[in-house]
């Protein structure tokens, strides 16, 4: 019987095979389709976000010079505003806002609000601005 439903945070209890090996120290699912196993997954270290691992089924989604499965930390805003309506359905029906304040300090309404929305769109016009033109 496959999985239905998957941990919200969870810290490794082997080394990650992510390109952040050391520094990774568990995972934060910010999507999950239990039917499709496709994900994406926020990687946090001791200094805080390594980057987002997004699988390769949801990959078309993304700008051509972001489709890969490991982005770095400084895009994660990108990503987040690509998918933001996804994540944002699959938290707030999946995972439980005490465990969602856990990990954010905020709650689901504060951080997928109209200012981080326009924050995360505010990064991806830069990015596509800087690789695209």
């Amino acid at each position: 019987m496959s999985s239905q439903k998957i941990e919200f945070h969870k810290t490794y209890t082997r080394k990650s095979r992510s390109p952040w090996k050391e520094n990774d120290l568990s995972r934060v699912a910010m999507l999950f389709d239990s039917d499709s196993k496709a994900g994406i997954y926020l990687h946090l270290g001791d200094k805080g976000i390594n980057g987002m691992a997004v699988s390769k089924s949801l990959n078309h989604k993304l700008p051509d010079k972001l489709q890969k499965q490991y982005i770095d930390a400084d895009l994660v805003d990108v990503v987040m505003y690509v998918f933001h309506s996804e994540i944002e359905n699959y938290c707030k029906e999946s995972v439980d806002e005490h465990a969602f304040r856990r990990i954010f300090l905020l709650s689901q309404d504060a951080f997928f609000s109209d200012s981080s929305l326009y924050r995360w769109q505010e990064a991806f016009d830069n990015f596509m601005e800087q690789c695209c033109n």
